[in-house]
C-alpha cells in the first residue's frame, strides 16, 4: 500500500510554480525577490478524491498511519467495520481537506457473496459559471462488483442500486460519477449495462482499445481464465454543471517491495485519473 499512496502523490503533488502558472509576470517576479527557488518551492495537493478497492484491513491501517494522507485527506470509512460483516477488504475513498463533504454513506450490497460494497460521498461543488449559478452537490460512488462469472447475476443489480442512489432528486444534488473495478467479465451481460441505467462512459475508445485496458498484466488472471480487459471505469451521469475527461491509466507497472526485499505487482489493475470541471 505505501508504494500506491507514493504512486498516488506523484500523481496528484502540485508545486507552487505550476499551480502559479497562470498568474501575471508581477506576482511571478514577486515570488523571486522573496527568494522562492525550486527547492524551497512548497507542494501543494491538488482538490481529488481517490476511490480505491480492495483495501485489506492491514492496508486500511497502512492508510491511516501515512503522514502525508492524513494531512491531506479525510479517510472514508476509517474502520473496517463499516464494510459489510466478514469482509476482509473493502472500499476506501480519499478525500482532499480543500473539498467540502456534504455527506458520505455506505451501501452493502445485501446479496452480495464477497461482501461487496459502494461508499458514496457527496462534495459540494462550486457555482457562479454560466451552466450553474448556485453551488451544487456532486455525488461520488467508489464501487466495486461482483467478481467473475459466479457474480454475473449479481452485477446488474448492484448497478442498478448504485444507479438509485445516483439520481436521487434531493436538494442541491446534481448527478455524479461511478468508478471503480466493474468486473465485466460476461459480455452478453456486461457490455452496455452501464448504458441501460442512463450512464454514460468516459472513456471513448471502446472495448478492444488496448490503451483502455486496465486487468490482465499484472499477475491476477486467474489461471488465464479471463483475457486482458478495461475492468475499470469511470461512468457519469449527464449534467449541465459539469463535464468529464476522459480517464488516463496510472501505476503501469507499478511494483511495491517487501520487508526481504522481494519486489511483487502493487496491484493486478492498472488505476484511472480524470478531471472534473464545472461548466
Amino acid at each position: 500500500m505505501n508504494a500506491v499512496l507514493e504512486h498516488l502523490k506523484d500523481e496528484i503533488l502540485v508545486s507552487d510554480e505550476e499551480k502559479e502558472s497562470d498568474d501575471d509576470d508581477d506576482e511571478s517576479s514577486s515570488d523571486e525577490e522573496d527568494g522562492s527557488d525550486g527547492e524551497s518551492r512548497r507542494q501543494c495537493v491538488e482538490a481529488s478524491v481517490v476511490l480505491l478497492q480492495e483495501v485489506h484491513v492491514q492496508a486500511l491501517d497502512t492508510i491511516k498511519e501515512n503522514k502525508w494522507v492524513q494531512d491531506n485527506f479525510i479517510i472514508l470509512p476509517r474502520e473496517a467495520t463499516k464494510w459489510p460483516p466478514g469482509a476482509k477488504y473493502g472500499n476506501v475513498t480519499l478525500v482532499s481537506r480543500d473539498l467540502e463533504v456534504a455527506k458520505c454513506s455506505i451501501v452493502k450490497f445485501g446479496s452480495s457473496m464477497m461482501h461487496r460494497a459502494a461508499v458514496f460521498v457527496d462534495i459540494w461543488m462550486a457555482g457562479g459559471t454560466a451552466a450553474s449559478e448556485e453551488d451544487y452537490v456532486l455525488r461520488i460512488a467508489n464501487v466495486h462488483l461482483e467478481s467473475m462469472k459466479e457474480g454475473t447475476q449479481q452485477r446488474p443489480r448492484q448497478l442498478e442500486v448504485v444507479s438509485q442512489f445516483m439520481n436521487e432528486e434531493t436538494g442541491e444534488l446534481s448527478g455524479g460519477i461511478i468508478a471503480g473495478d466493474m468486473n465485466p467479465i460476461e459480455p452478453s451481460v456486461d457490455l452496455g449495462l452501464p448504458e441501460s441505467f442512463g450512464f454514460l462512459d468516459a472513456w471513448t475508445g471502446g472495448e478492444r482499445n488496448e490503451e483502455g485496458w486496465t486487468w490482465g498484466y499484472q499477475g491476477g488472471t486467474e489461471g488465464g481464465r479471463y483475457p486482458q480487459a478495461r475492468f475499470d471505469k469511470v461512468l457519469y451521469l449527464r449534467r449541465r454543471e459539469y463535464e468529464v475527461d476522459e480517464p488516463r491509466r496510472v501505476g503501469v507497472g507499478l511494483r511495491a517491495q517487501n520487508y526481504n526485499g522481494d519486489t511483487f505487482w502493487a496491484s493486478d489493475h492498472f488505476g484511472l485519473k480524470t478531471t472534473v470541471w464545472s461548466m
